[in-house]
């Protein structure tokens, strides 16, 4: 929740706090609403929502954002639903364990930022002294700038978009690290995996989901397999993997079998 060291915070997590389809993410004093498909959207009555957040969550401004539609995968829009005298800012400066970044609520994938990684960010820090790590599907660099703040002696950040590239060296800057402990990539991670021969300590792979459907869940599963191999490689000896899914359609014991023989080949 809000303190001194963290303004912004994932305040509802959907089926994981009994809420199926409704996601809310603080963002200082703005609140992000996403609805997972039209059944919620239907469902979850927006003003109750809206008004309740402001009365109780210490909010000025409730926006919804919509998802981007396969049409339109690029788009994204904001609607606000309850305001406080004009208090939305489109971009905002966060704070996050005492790290700061800058995030567009309407440009920033999902909400603006993945607030739901906290944890495993705070993590890495803790373990980065003196480590050299390498953060693929990087996007704005929030493990990377953990990395930095926690000791780590050089930071390779590898992302497909240069916009994500820049916004992580302003947010390396912003938090007054050493310029030169950090180099961003603008590559495709899965062409830069076959062309480096560079190893790190820790390597982190983050991907954006992989399977929109049911019917893309296999070829999903290769794709996974297929990076996480190609980043174990780059692992040096005693070193860490770091790996993630936001596939829905991916289901643990899905991953669990990813993980093995991603690690077997």
């Amino acid at each position: 929740m809000r303190s001194e060291q963290t303004d912004s915070y994932r305040l509802f997590n959907g089926e994981g706090d009994l809420l199926p389809g409704l996601v809310c993410d603080i963002y200082g004093t703005t609140a992000v609403v996403q609805f997972d498909g039209q059944g919620p959207s239907e469902f979850w009555p927006r003003p109750l929502v809206a008004n309740w957040l402001v009365a109780h969550a210490g909010i000025h401004c409730v926006v919804e954002k919509k998802r981007r539609s396969a049409e339109n995968p690029d788009e994204a829009s904001l609607e606000i639903l309850n305001e406080k005298s004009d208090a939305f800012k489109n971009d905002v400066l966060i704070k996050e364990n005492s790290a700061l970044f800058q995030v567009n609520l309407e440009k920033g994938q999902k909400t603006g930022f993945f607030l739901d990684q906290r944890d495993n960010r705070n993590y890495l820090r803790s373990t980065s002294s003196q480590k050299s790590v390498l953060n693929l599907f990087s996007y704005s660099g929030g493990f990377s700038i953990n990395a930095g703040l926690g000791g780590a002696t050089k930071v390779t950040s590898v992302d497909i978009s240069q916009g994500a590239i820049d916004l992580a060296n302003t947010n390396w800057k912003l938090n007054k690290l050493i310029p030169d402990k950090h180099l961003g990539v603008g590559a495709d991670v899965f062409k830069y995996l076959t062309q480096t021969t560079e190893h790190w300590h820790q390597v982190i792979v983050d991907p954006p989901s992989m399977s929109h459907s049911e019917n893309q869940r296999e070829g999903a599963k290769l794709k996974y397999i297929e990076v996480f191999a190609s980043a174990a490689k780059r692992v040096l000896p005693r070193g860490e993997l770091f790996v993630s899914s936001c596939s829905s359609h991916v289901s643990f014991d899905d991953f669990f079998e990813i993980i093995t023989e991603s690690l077997s080949s």
